[in-house]
């Protein structure tokens, strides 16, 4: 009642973010859990994969519209390749395998480590092509505010709104 019920955010794509935002803003704590939650994501084609994508990070610019450009430096990884391509010296090898040693390790140790995920070991491999996949993604979520969410397309407003298209 405090933030005024749960209807007014019924239309907000990140409806559990406004949530918490609101609910701090009334005075309350937010806890979060200790416990990671499991989720299985059925399966989908390429696109509906894509579209997936898009949708999360579009949401994540309408919550935090001042700070998603600085996620640009969560890629480092495969912007280590930019040097490597335009000016191939033994030093932009030496940054390429770092910043690949050190992506590595981050996913190991958040995936193994606190995660325990199992799936982590079996496709460790396929790291660098979803890397560089959300590169392009994270470029392609500034080209639009349209999303696509169970079929049906939206148009997101800055305030995080949806709208039916």
């Amino acid at each position: 009642a405090a933030i005024g019920g749960l209807a007014p955010w019924a239309d907000y794509l990140a409806d559990d973010y406004i949530l918490g935002n609101r609910i701090a803003a009334a005075g309350y704590r937010i806890h979060l859990s200790h416990h990671p939650v499991e989720t299985l994501l059925p399966p989908r084609t390429w696109r509906e994969l894509f579209h997936q994508q898009l949708r999360w990070a579009r949401t994540i610019r309408a919550c935090s519209p001042r700070g998603y450009p600085g996620l640009l430096f969560a890629y480092a990884a495969p912007l280590a390749l930019l040097p490597v391509v335009y000016h191939p010296t033994a030093l932009s090898f030496v940054v390429l395998g770092c910043s690949w040693l050190l992506r590595w390790a981050a996913a190991w140790a958040a995936g193994m480590a606190v995660c325990n995920d199992r799936l982590v070991k079996r496709f460790f491999w396929l790291l660098p092509a979803r890397d560089l996949l959300a590169l392009g993604i994270w470029l392609a979520s500034f080209l639009g505010s349209e999303i696509v969410w169970r079929g049906a397309r939206f148009r997101l407003e800055p305030n995080g709104k949806m709208r039916p298209v």
